[in-house]
């Protein structure tokens, strides 16, 4: 005899299959119209755009342009240094004193005979009053001694009369002989006192002349040691004094460069101010050591200091040409994309004249870089590539080859020079 829980179970089963069955059903029906949907979708969608089956590619690119250039150059390496003054000195007193004056201060320009520093010069004043104090009277003691002298010479040449005629004895002849000699010895004494006067007196007029310091050349004061009233010893620094006028540019070159510094020192530029000033060498000097361990030599650059705008401490450098000269493609270095294959750019072609509204398009062009310089890079002759083409400078970070282009052309962009900074000044 079957339970009840048996007898229920044959027809929840019988339901639960039947609910699956009807799942089912409803899916594989949502799932057939979806697959019809997407069928139809490209049909539909192309009401008022190109006809079934038309090539499909990228659309047109906005890009900047500029050309190509073809120039004559060589490749250059860049060295580093500093400017230095011819001449630098810490003018320093020669006589001590207290200082009275100050005629200069730091940032002064100076001539070379100016009066920089004025010290007391009461005391001096006084010695040298003294001193001719001193002369006045040692030319007395000489003018008193010369007429001592002349008398002992006449009163010896009277004795030398009088002894031949047995009138005086051979004593009194020789005490006027002794005093002959003595009071001549008194003169040479007394000439020499005031030479000695004179002389202290003229070491007392340069120790005068010290007390007013002068500059010692051209220049400008960079520093000021001293303050009114100060007391300075001798040697004391006054003020620290650079030269005008020239300037030294120390550059520091590898040994490996040594043949490219050029025979002309007109050839050299040295560059300052970051690029921004450009002067041009008046002579070149090589100093003759290399150092052991870096294999660096210095070169001597002198250069114009153009009214101080050059100055000692700046940082500067020069490009020292390496090879001999030879003709180059040039480009905004903006239009040459590196990539893992290499690199390249692309170039402009035109549009068929016979196709209508067709547009230009970008021709991907591999190139061999050189070097670079200032913004723009230079390129090795290629036949897929050559001067006045037009190349994209702009918009080139995605363009792929073929694709059709707009084109605009900066208003700044020249055929001959096209650098992303500022044009350095040249000075005169």
């Amino acid at each position: 005899m079957s339970s009840p829980s048996t007898s229920q179970g044959a027809p929840n089963r019988f339901l639960i299959v039947l609910r699956n069955l009807i799942l089912v059903g409803v899916l594989g029906a949502a799932f057939w119209f979806g697959a019809k949907a997407l069928r139809e979708a490209p049909t539909l969608g192309n009401e008022g755009g190109p006809p079934p089956g038309a090539p499909q590619g990228p659309p047109p690119a906005s890009v900047f342009v500029g050309d190509v250039a073809e120039v004559v150059t060589s490749d250059n390496r860049r060295v580093t240094g500093n400017l230095r003054a011819v001449a630098r000195a810490d003018v320093a007193a020669r006589e001590s004193g207290a200082v009275e004056k100050i005629f200069v201060d730091a940032g002064d320009v100076v001539k070379e005979g100016q009066m920089l520093i004025a010290l007391d010069r009461r005391r001096i004043e006084a010695e040298i009053a003294e001193a001719q104090a001193a002369i006045t009277a040692a030319k007395v003691l000489v003018t008193q001694r010369n007429a001592e002298s002349k008398r002992a010479e006449e009163d010896f040449k009277m004795k030398t009369g009088l002894f031949q005629k047995r009138a005086v004895s051979q004593r009194e002849l020789l005490d006027s002989e002794r005093e002959k000699l003595v009071t001549a010895a008194q003169v040479k004494a007394a000439s020499d006192q005031l030479n000695v006067a004179k002389s202290r007196l003229s070491l007392l007029k340069v120790r005068e002349t010290d007390l007013k310091i002068y500059a010692p050349f051209d220049g400008r004061v960079v520093e000021r040691h001293i303050e009114p009233g100060e007391w300075l010893a001798a040697g004391s620094s006054v003020v620290s004094l650079v030269s005008s006028g020239e300037i030294e540019a120390w550059l520091e070159v590898p040994e490996r460069f040594s043949a490219s510094i050029p025979e002309d020192p007109s050839a050299l530029k040295v560059f300052a101010e970051e690029g921004k000033l450009t002067a041009t060498a008046t002579s070149v000097k090589r100093i003759a050591e290399v150092d052991m361990r870096s294999r660096i030599f210095q070169v001597v650059a002198t250069l114009n200091d153009y009214e101080g705008r050059l100055v000692h401490g700046m940082s500067v450098y020069a490009d020292l040409p390496v090879g001999e000269p030879e003709n180059m493609l040039s480009v905004p270095s903006d239009a040459v994309v590196s990539s893992r294959v290499g690199e390249f750019l692309f170039r402009v072609i035109p549009p068929a004249a016979n196709v209508e509204g067709a547009m230009p398009v970008a021709e991907q062009v591999p190139v061999k870089v050189q070097f670079r310089r200032d913004g723009r890079t230079f390129l090795k002759s290629s036949a897929n590539l050559k001067a006045g083409d037009q190349i994209v400078l702009e918009g080139n970070e995605r363009l792929r080859d073929r694709q059709p282009l707009i084109i605009s052309r900066k208003p700044t962009d020249s055929s001959e020079e096209h650098s992303t900074g500022n044009k350095p000044e040249t000075l005169p």
